[in-house]
């Protein structure tokens, strides 16, 4: 689990969007890939004059499976939260061994001294490791206080075998909608798998509908806020087919489509497969246009 500079950037954006407070919990000890003069720079990039440090040991990273590597000269993410200001930063995991204050398997409920009691909580590539993401996701529910917001970067796709799940990004919004969640906001981000710490990744706003697919890896990034009202047990059903069952859909769909829209419907399910081999191997941008090219680009982080 860790945070590349993409993902601190959009973090950075969105504390100065509406700054959180704290305290910050992260879903697992968060590795960071930035030094601390790249942090720095960094957050000062985003218009935020970094926090001073209260001391400098603790400051990089110390997770053992870093030591004698590159990463070894990273900071914590302790040290990535105190530069946004925010200074009470835990991490909750299944076990200490990398020093996790609070230890918890989140496939199990949240005792309820964890209730209310957190103002962001960060989910950077937790909760696929984790098989009952419906559990996992009433624990995140209850863990933050109202007004408090969860951020998660989680595996869409292209990330075989990297958990048990790569979630799209209807999860999020038909879970925390139909929880009373508000302020939602997801994103598909594409990123070079072998590259992502280090090389921008391109945003792209996303809803609930449209299927879509790109060469390249994808993250889901979603932001939710819970409400006074929010609850955390509510199971939803898939918008796509609320919305194709309800009334006014239905009706619709028994109504027969006219000339033109007829005549579209009849040459794409006779398009043969030759035909848009061709389109995408000479038409600049077809492959793209029916993928992540007909969304609205958020922008390169």
């Amino acid at each position: 689990m860790g945070l590349a500079k993409a993902a601190l950037r959009f973090i950075a954006r969105e504390h100065v969007r509406k700054p959180f407070v704290g305290p910050v919990l992260t879903l697992g000890r968060q590795s960071v890939s930035a030094t601390l003069g790249e942090a720095r720079s960094l957050v000062a990039e985003e218009g935020i004059a970094p926090a001073g440090l209260p001391r400098q040991e603790g400051v990089r990273i110390s997770s053992p499976n870093c030591r004698k590597t590159q990463p070894e000269r990273h900071i914590t993410d302790v040290a990535f939260f105190t530069l946004l200001g925010l200074a009470e930063v835990q991490a909750l995991d299944c076990s200490d061994f990398e020093g996790a204050e609070i230890v918890h398997d989140l496939n199990l409920p949240v005792p309820a001294g964890l209730h209310d009691r957190f103002d962001l909580i960060v989910d950077g590539g937790a909760l696929e490791h984790v098989f009952d993401i419906r559990q996992s996701l009433a624990n995140v529910a209850r863990m933050l206080r109202s007004g408090g917001r969860v951020i998660h970067l989680s595996p869409a796709s292209n990330w075989v075998n990297h958990g048990f799940y790569q979630f799209s990004p209807t999860l999020f919004y038909d879970y925390y909608m139909a929880n009373g969640f508000v302020g939602l906001r997801g994103y598909l981000a594409e990123q070079d798998l072998h590259m992502e710490d280090s090389r921008p990744w391109e945003f792209f706003e996303v809803g609930t509908s449209g299927r879509l697919g790109s060469p390249l890896s994808l993250m889901t990034v979603f932001v939710a806020e819970k409400a006074v009202a929010s609850t955390a047990d509510r199971v939803p059903m898939q918008s796509l087919y609320a919305q194709l069952h309800s009334a006014p859909r239905q009706d619709e769909a028994r109504r027969r489509p006219g000339g033109l829209r007829a005549a579209v419907r009849y040459l794409k399910g006779k398009r043969p497969d030759g035909v848009k081999a061709l389109l995408a191997r000479y038409l600049p941008g077809y492959a793209r246009r029916r993928g992540l090219g007909k969304l609205k680009r958020w922008g390169k982080l």
